[in-house]
């Protein structure tokens, strides 16, 4: 009887088994799936035209969206902006004008020049970042100092500017105090939609840098900013003692336009937006305007222990 029971059983038991493998193990499987399955990564470059780019122009334009900043309510990276297709329409017609320029072999800072500029124009432009180093050039830009010092101060000034007029005699003083432990650099920036003059004059003060007056010709412009002229410099290069031959030549012929225009897209790259604007050793400076108070950042830089 117990054989007969059994036997009759087996069947019973092959059939269970079968019914819950069969149910059980897609359901399984299912789970098993939706645990491991990778969900696609967001693309930055989703609804832009990458038409004709190669892998290493690609690459290119990654790192600049990645590396430049915009505001649009929060401030983010572009390419953050641009994630799955956002629908954000300054990231997306900035995005295509860098590939565009990317086709068309501009240089990167051609590029990065274009992005600042757009960014401030549409009032996009993040906040200056206060612990940000800039790289600037001061590749043929005047100085005064030693050349290897280790507090360099850079001055991004007009000559028509008041506030430049002031910190002026300030920065004369800390060169004066500190000529081997600062290294004054000078670069031209001038607001030529607010001050007409300003270009003519930081052309006068290149001008008389060539007979070694740059920074006499500095203080004479700036003390007398309100009343700059093309009479007036002509009678600052001759109480200044200069060949005036030479120095109205200078003045007409010489390549300083070109100059200028590499400082102004240098204060662009460093988001200089106005005159004075200073930095020192590659920080821009936004303390107060003293002599006390640059003289305790030097203070701080040359005393600081090597590490």
């Amino acid at each position: 009887m117990k054989r007969l029971t059994i036997v009759f059983l087996v069947p019973f038991f092959m059939l269970f088994t079968y019914f819950f493998s069969t149910v059980s193990a897609p359901a399984m499987d299912k789970g098993k799936t939706a645990s491991t399955e990778k969900k696609p990564e967001p693309s930055e470059l989703k609804g832009l035209d990458l038409t004709g780019l190669s892998r290493e122009q690609e690459n290119k334009l990654k790192k600049i969206i990645s590396e430049n900043k915009m505001t649009s309510c929060v401030t983010k990276p572009i390419a953050e902006l641009l994630k799955n297709g956002s629908q954000n329409p300054l990231a997306m017609h900035l995005a295509q004008d860098i590939i565009n320029r990317i086709k068309e072999g501009k240089s990167d800072q051609e590029i990065l020049l274009h992005v600042k500029r757009t960014l401030r124009a549409n009032r996009a432009a993040p906040e200056i970042d206060p612990d940000m180093v800039y790289d600037i050039s001061v590749k043929d830009a005047p100085f005064r100092g030693s050349r290897n010092a280790p507090v360099t101060i850079v001055e991004f000034s007009d000559f028509q500017c008041p506030y430049c007029a002031n910190l002026s005699k300030i920065l004369n003083q800390i060169s004066e105090k500190y000529p081997n432990d600062v290294k004054h650099v000078f670069k031209n920036f001038p607001l030529e939609r607010i001050h007409g003059l300003a270009r003519m004059a930081a052309k006068a003060a290149l001008a008389a840098g060539e007979q070694g007056k740059f920074w006499e010709m500095r203080q004479k412009l700036f003390d007398n900013f309100r009343t700059i002229s093309k009479e007036s410099i002509t009678k600052f290069a001759t109480e200044l003692g200069l060949n005036r031959e030479k120095f109205e030549n200078d003045l007409n012929d010489a390549p300083y336009d070109a100059l200028i225009n590499a400082d102004l897209q240098d204060g662009e790259m460093a988001d200089v937006g106005g005159t004075p604007t200073i930095f020192i050793n590659g920080k821009r400076y936004q303390g107060n305007r003293s002599v006390e108070a640059f003289e305790a950042i030097i203070k701080n830089i040359i005393e600081k222990p090597a590490p």
